[in-house]
C-alpha cells in the first residue's frame, strides 16, 4: 500500500479514537454550564491544570500510539500526527464553529475558546511526535492494538450496563456547590443579601444562584475570563455586561435585574416552577435551571427552619458551621420579627440582641459558640422579649425551633 495513504489510514483512525473518547467522555464545560450529574465536567472545572491535562492527555496517548504505529509501517510519523490533528481539529472545534454560525450563535469568544482547544491538541500531539522513539520500544505492534480495541468495546458495554443498573444521586454535585457557599469569602455572601434585600429577592435564591454561579465559574476561571476577547459575562455571578465588573459589582447588577423576585411559601414549600422562572431571569440555561434549583432545594430544605418570618424568608437559616479549635462556631440569620436563643442540654444558652448584626435592614447575623463535646444544638425563635423574662416566659413566646446537628 503506498505511504501516503497508510499516513492517511494511521492518522483518520487516531483522529476518529480520540474522536470517541470525547463523544463517550462528553464535557460541555466550560462553553455552556454543566447540570449536577455532569461529574466529569465538575472535576476538570475545579483548576486550570486538570483542565489542561483533560485536555491534553488524550491527544498525547492517541498521538503516540499513531507514531509508533507509523514507525513500525515505515511511514513519515510527522505527516501522520499533522493528518491526525487536522482531523480532530476539523471534528472538535471545525465542527463547533461551522454549527454556531449556521446557528447564528457564533461569537468570538467561543471562537478564541475552540482555537485555544485546538492548540492544547497540537501542543500535545507534537510532545507525542518528540517523545515517539521514547515510547517505540514499549509499544506493541498494530495486531495487538485490534485485539486491545475489541476488549475495550466489551468492557464498555458491560461498565455501559452496570451503570444503568446502579442508582446515582443527582444532588451530589449541587450539594457540594451548596456546601461551597461558606468557603467563598463572607464579605460576598453578605453582599449578596444585602443586594437581595435591597432589591426584594428571595435570599435562598439569591444564595443559589451565587453556589451555582461560583461552582460553575470558579475564581481561576473568571480570571482567565478576563483575558479573552470578545467575553461578555462577568464576575462570581457572571452577569451580562460590556465592561469589566468586579464580583461585588456583578452581585449588584444580578440583584437590580432580579429585583422583586419574591417566592410564595407555604410553610416549608415552594412551587418548582416558581424557583424555576426565577432563575430563568437570572440565566435561561437549560443546565443552569436545573443545576440552580436543586442547590436552591438543597439549601431550602437543609438549613432553614419551616416557618417563614415577616420578610417572607425562612424565620431561621444557618449560613455557616465550623470547627474552631476545641468549639464549634454556628452563623445564623433571622427574619426581623424573631429573637434568637442557642439552647444547649435544654437551657437556653444566650439571648441576642434583635438589633444585632443588622444585615440589609432585614435579617440580623448572629454568631453562636458551643463546645465540640455537643454533637447537637437548636436555635429557637422568639417573639418580642419583654425584659427581665425567665425561662417559663422564654418557653411561651417559642415561634420556631431549629435543631442543627453537629459531626
Amino acid at each position: 500500500m503506498p505511504p501516503p495513504i497508510l499516513i492517511l489510514i494511521v492518522g483518520a483512525v487516531g483522529a476518529c479514537l480520540l474522536s470517541a473518547f470525547y463523544s463517550v467522555v462528553k464535557v460541555r464545560w466550560p462553553a455552556n454550564y454543566y447540570s449536577s450529574s455532569d461529574l466529569v465536567d465538575e472535576a476538570v472545572s475545579q483548576s486550570p491544570l486538570r483542565y489542561a491535562v483533560f485536555r491534553c492527555a488524550p491527544p498525547y496517548v492517541i498521538g503516540v500510539l499513531a507514531a509508533t504505529t507509523a514507525m513500525r509501517y515505515g511511514i513519515s510519523f510527522s505527516w501522520t500526527l499533522t493528518v491526525l490533528f487536522a482531523l480532530h481539529a476539523a471534528l472538535t472545534s471545525g465542527r463547533s464553529i461551522v454549527a454556531s454560525h449556521y446557528r447564528g450563535t457564533l461569537r468570538l469568544n467561543q471562537v478564541v475558546m475552540d482555537v485555544v482547544v485546538a492548540l492544547i491538541a497540537a501542543i500535545a500531539l507534537w510532545l507525542a511526535e518528540r517523545s515517539a522513539r521514547w515510547w517505540l520500544p514499549l509499544m506493541p505492534g498494530p495486531d495487538k492494538y485490534v485485539e486491545v480495541l475489541l476488549t475495550g468495546v466489551v468492557v464498555a458495554v458491560i461498565v455501559h450496563q452496570l451503570q444503568k443498573m446502579t442508582s446515582y444521586n443527582e444532588n451530589s454535585s449541587a450539594g457540594r456547590a451548596a456546601e461551597q457557599l461558606a468557603h467563598l469569602p463572607a464579605e460576598l455572601r453578605e453582599h449578596t443579601l444585602r443586594e437581595a434585600a435591597r432589591h426584594q429577592v428571595d435570599f435562598d435564591l439569591a444564595l443559589a444562584i451565587l453556589a451555582t454561579e461560583a461552582a460553575q465559574r470558579p475564581k481561576w476561571f473568571r480570571r482567565a475570563e478576563r483575558a479573552v476577547p470578545g467575553a461578555r459575562t462577568f464576575g462570581v455571578m457572571q452577569y451580562s455586561t460590556d465592561r469589566f465588573d468586579s464580583d461585588k459589582e456583578s452581585i449588584t447588577e444580578a440583584m437590580h435585574n432580579l429585583a422583586g423576585a419574591s417566592l410564595k411559601r407555604t410553610n416549608s414549600w415552594i412551587p418548582s416552577a416558581q424557583v424555576e422562572y426565577q432563575l430563568e431571569r437570572h440565566n435561561s440555561s437549560t443546565s443552569f435551571v436545573e443545576f440552580a434549583s436543586t442547590v436552591f432545594q438543597y439549601l431550602h430544605t437543609s438549613n432553614c427552619s419551616a416557618t417563614v418570618g415577616s420578610d417572607g424568608n425562612p424565620r431561621i437559616r444557618v449560613t455557616a458551621v465550623q470547627r474552631v479549635g476545641d468549639h464549634w462556631s454556628i452563623t445564623v440569620d433571622a427574619s426581623p420579627d424573631v429573637v434568637l436563643i442557642c439552647i444547649v442540654h435544654g437551657h437556653p444558652d444566650t439571648v441576642h440582641n434583635p438589633n444585632a448584626g443588622v444585615v440589609g435592614e432585614l435579617r440580623r447575623s448572629v454568631e453562636f459558640t458551643t463546645s465540640i463535646m455537643n454533637t447537637s444544638v437548636n436555635i429557637a425563635a422568639l417573639g418580642a422579649v419583654p425584659s427581665g423574662a425567665d425561662d417559663e416566659d422564654l418557653s411561651s413566646l417559642l415561634v420556631d425551633t431549629y435543631r442543627i446537628n453537629l459531626g
